[in-house]
Order: C-alpha cells, then sequence, then structure tokens
C-alpha cells in the first residue's frame, strides 16, 4: 500500500522517471528492476482506470448539471472509489 500511494504521488513523471525514482527510494537492487517495472505499471494502470471510471460516470451528466451539482457528484464518486479501495 505505501508503494502505490507514494508512486501515485509522484505526479508529472514519465513511466521510466517513476521506476528510477523508485529505485532511487527504496535502493531496489538491479535483479528486481523487472519487477518494479511492472509494480509501477500495475500501479499507474490502477489510476487510469479508475479515472476513466469517473469520467465515465460524470460525462452523461455533464449537459445537465450545475457546477456546483458537478463538483458535488465528483467528490461522492472519488468517496465512493476511495472506500472501495
Amino acid at each position: 500500500m505505501e508503494f502505490a500511494s507514494k508512486v501515485t504521488g509522484w505526479r508529472g513523471l514519465t513511466p521510466e522517471n517513476v521506476v528510477l525514482k523508485a529505485w532511487a527510494e527504496w535502493g531496489i537492487e538491479n535483479e528486481n528492476l523487472p519487477r518494479l517495472r511492472t509494480s509501477v505499471k500495475l500501479v499507474m494502470a490502477a489510476r487510469m482506470s479508475t479515472t476513466f471510471n469517473l469520467l465515465e460516470t460524470i460525462q452523461p451528466l455533464l449537459p445537465t448539471m450545475s457546477a456546483v451539482d458537478m463538483c458535488r457528484r465528483i467528490v461522492e464518486e472519488v468517496v465512493f472509489l476511495a472506500a472501495a479501495q
């Protein structure tokens, strides 16, 4: 869980830069780099999937909701997704 939280917080980095940062942060040995790359890809894929799920939920509501209602719905969905984790 710490790994996923930490990696998710490193926004704006390419996947390879995330791997390098994680490698330096935790002192991963070179023989474990393939596992580290796979782990980073899994975390990034999960984040992308969560984002797309949120967008799919909200997209049909865009033409009909006010900005305040839209923000409320986004917060509700994020809380729901976080609780499911």
